[in-house]
């Protein structure tokens, strides 16, 4: 029925106005401020995570397939890769909503992570680049660390021509090691710093 096609259509752009409106509103403020922890703490900022289900399964694909300056592995899925993870009991796969004091921004991202003994891997991880920078990207870690805080934590970063700014910038973060690399394979250790506790600290839990 086209007409439904066309309310599809008009909901999803209504939906990024909306996304970047928040982003605007974000911008306009951190313009007239030092960008200090204090200044972030102020904003409420507020992640929420959430298991791999079938409502939000649209939005999983999405991000996986569609997301390329922030996203670590580039790995491409179908709802049916996804479930067959998803059924596996070493891996786990979470998506993240955030809020702040300007609105809901939604889903804007999610990692998929491995299960080997007592080594964790991050294998995927995403993050729609209208909120980096705000050290969402820190907290997820964070939470993923303290979750596992008895394991060894990794991560695999692959470069490629799409994701070779916003990531290794990220990357030059003290709580990153570089273990090994491989051609354009890129393995790091993740281990838990001070710093986490301030960084913490600006989200409301």
């Amino acid at each position: 029925d086209p007409r439904l096609f066309k309310h599809k259509i008009l909901k999803e752009d209504l939906n990024k106005y909306k996304q970047y409106s928040l982003k605007s509103k974000f911008e306009d403020v951190s313009e007239k401020n030092e960008h200090s922890l204090k200044f972030y703490k102020k904003l409420k900022q507020k992640i929420v995570f959430e298991k791999l289900k079938e409502k939000n399964l649209e939005r999983a694909l999405q991000l996986f397939n569609k997301t390329n300056q922030f996203n670590f592995s580039l790995n491409r899925y179908n709802n049916i890769a996804l479930k067959k993870l998803l059924n596996k009991k070493i891996y786990s796969i979470k998506l993240f909503s955030f809020k702040d004091k300007f609105g809901d921004h939604g889903i804007i991202g999610a990692y998929i992570i491995k299960k080997q003994g007592k080594e964790i891997k991050i294998i995927d991880f995403v993050l729609s680049c209208r909120v980096l920078n705000r050290y969402l990207e820190d907290f997820i870690i964070l939470k993923i660390l303290k979750k596992n805080f008895h394991k060894k934590l990794s991560i695999v970063y692959k470069k490629n021509k799409v994701n070779n700014v916003l990531i290794p910038l990220f990357l030059q973060k003290e709580y990153f090691k570089l273990k090994k690399k491989d051609k354009n394979l890129y393995y790091y250790d993740i281990e838990y710093i001070n710093k986490f506790n301030e960084i913490e600290q600006i989200f409301n839990r």
